[in-house]
């Protein structure tokens, strides 16, 4: 099943603890991928990636919940502040 990458990260970037979001594949297999969440907390948030993984599932269908979610300071954006999804690594 394919996931649209922008779809989960709109629905992540909805937490109010969620500042910032990329969402990737992460290979299991030859054919197969895992989704994986890279999230910016908002200033002063600890989000849980238990929590996160809830609010996801409430609002996705269960195959495109992110298995994986990974908390970051900051993600690489280019000069105009767009993500360059390319260096973050996966």
């Amino acid at each position: 099943m394919k996931v649209n990458p922008l779809e989960v990260e709109s629905v992540l970037c909805e937490h109010p603890a969620i500042r910032q979001c990329v969402v990737l594949g992460v290979r299991a297999s030859d054919t197969v991928q895992r989704v994986k969440a890279v999230v910016v907390p908002r200033e002063g948030a600890q989000p849980d990636a238990n929590v996160l993984r809830r609010f996801a599932r409430d609002r996705l269908a269960p195959y495109k919940v992110p298995r994986v979610i990974e908390l970051r300071d900051a993600l690489p954006t280019s000069a105009t502040g767009k993500i360059q999804r390319r260096l973050v690594q996966s």
